[in-house]
């Protein structure tokens, strides 16, 4: 699966971060949908890959991951399901992901107290950091950064030590519903 996969859930925050901590004000949100960028450095600083698209997440357990460059792919995640298609190579993957499969955007929404029993919390006002307690996940740490208003930074340290970079803007609209995250179709 590619690394785009890692970005099953993700989750971000509306509000005032100088008004609560980071983890405070990413617990308070309930929906977001906006434009991403994403680049892959290798352990040695080069880049790899950058891809580009669109996302949206509905609390509690749905997202749809829609990379529009360099490929065409949709992630969606609702509940325990994945779903993953590649429109260009005209595939379709489809797999239950439990807990203990979570990567490191699932992590985000989970309660404060979840956080805690699985990692070791840095916050800060506008960084939060995450390193697991247990080794044998799919990554080392994420560090979550709230830069400008509705732009969003994390960064993923994965088991082979390449840093995945997101930028997330959020765009403004209506609220999100879970009919925003049904399957589409699929012609082939």
């Amino acid at each position: 699966m590619r690394l785009g996969a890692l970005v099953v859930i993700c989750l971000l925050a509306y509000g005032d971060p100088s008004q609560a901590d980071i983890l405070e004000v990413l617990s308070a949100k309930e929906s977001m949908a906006g434009q991403f960028t994403q680049r892959i450095i290798s352990p040695e600083g080069l880049p790899l890959e950058t891809a580009s698209g669109r996302f949206m997440l509905l609390r509690p357990d749905s997202l749809k991951w829609e990379i529009d460059s360099p490929d065409r792919q949709t992630l969606l995640s609702t509940g325990n399901q994945l779903t993953q298609i590649d429109w260009d190579l005209e595939v379709v993957v489809e797999r239950e992901i439990s807990p203990d499969q979570w990567g490191p955007f699932q992590w985000l929404l989970a309660s404060r107290e979840e956080l805690a029993s699985a990692f070791d919390l840095v916050t800060e006002q506008t960084r939060l950091v995450l390193t697991p307690k247990q080794p044998g996940g799919s990554f080392k740490q994420v560090e979550i950064t709230n830069g400008e208003a509705g732009v969003w930074q994390l960064v993923v340290i994965d088991l082979g030590d390449q840093r995945i970079e997101f930028t997330l803007s959020e765009a403004s609209g209506g609220i999100l519903k879970p009919s925003d995250f049904q399957m589409p179709a699929i012609p082939f």
